[in-house]
């Protein structure tokens, strides 16, 4: 992640850090994966996610099929996906809808909690 990019995300996340009396990010990511985490996982997601998103796709650290794939048959589903995740790289979020599942359509992520996936 660029530099720029770094002071964007550290940017959006510090106010986190300080409500929650949290001295570096290394702190803030063990709380939000873990398993008492997922409300400020989401909160995290909304600020980083608010109005860009390709700060993080140019990385391959995030990625986001939301509400769109309910659309798809199970052939296009999977093809999508597995394009999408070719660009993520391992460890990376991959985001889908809450009226989504990637039960049988990839086995190359792995659920952290509802529409929130993690690549293997």
């Amino acid at each position: 992640m660029s530099p720029a990019k770094k002071t964007l995300v550290a940017g959006r996340l510090a106010k986190r850090l300080k409500h929650h009396g949290l001295a570096n990010y290394g702190e803030y990511f063990q709380m939000i994966t873990a398993a008492d985490g997922k409300a400020e996982l989401q909160m995290a997601v909304d600020l980083l996610t608010t109005n860009e998103t390709h700060f993080f796709r140019e990385p391959k650290h995030f990625d986001f099929l939301r509400n769109v794939m309910i659309y798809f048959d199970q052939d296009t589903k999977r093809q999508v996906v597995s394009r999408r995740l070719s660009l993520l790289r391992p460890g990376g979020y991959f985001l889908v809808g809450h009226s989504e599942t990637l039960n049988g359509i990839n086995d190359d992520v792995r659920l952290v909690q509802p529409a929130v996936y993690r690549k293997l």
